[in-house]
């Protein structure tokens, strides 16, 4: 008898074929790594203030219970609440955990340039980004923060062509 539906299901949840380094199953320190990732993941969006809530306070707290510099609590609470208005690339990293702060930064930089409002190119963004960071190949290297920034750049310029060309965000 052969594997049914949902244990092939399971078995690529488990043991995916296609999968980037720094996710894999079988390398003891790609495993701890994810498990940093995930970690810090939770951390911050468990952090994140709501409308309703002081920034000032909220900074104060988390700089408090984290030892972070104020500059680097704001930029890691503005990447993480970016990933809300990415629901799709928000699901990968929820299932993979492979993008670290750094890289989600440079997600929210890039994206400062465009507007936000914009649901249409907010949805073309959001795919075509979780497009590029979904491993299509076993053990495959994870695009760095410039190459994420440099597949965002190329996106938003098809959107936009008033948006320049240059690299940095406003």
């Amino acid at each position: 008898m052969g594997e049914s539906v949902v244990d092939r299901a399971i078995r690529e949840l488990l043991y995916p074929s296609n999968f980037y380094s720094v996710c894999s199953t079988t390398d003891r320190t790609a495993i701890q790594g994810v498990r940093i990732r995930r970690a810090d993941y939770e951390m911050w969006q468990s952090v994140l203030p709501d409308d309703l809530e002081d920034i000032e306070l909220v900074l104060a707290s988390i700089r408090s219970s984290t030892g972070f510099g104020e500059r680097h609590i704001q930029s890691a609470l503005f990447a993480h609440q970016r990933l809300h208005e990415l629901p799709e690339l928000k699901a990968l990293q929820e299932r993979l955990f492979h993008l670290d702060l750094n890289r989600l930064k440079a997600i929210d930089a890039m994206l400062c340039k465009v507007d936000a409002a914009n649901a249409e190119h907010m949805r073309i963004i959001d795919e075509g980004l979780t497009t590029f960071l979904t491993p299509t190949r076993p053990n495959q290297n994870l695009p760095s923060a410039g190459s994420i920034r440099r597949k965002l750049n190329a996106i938003i310029l098809t959107l936009d062509n008033t948006v320049s060309p240059d690299d940095a965000p406003p």
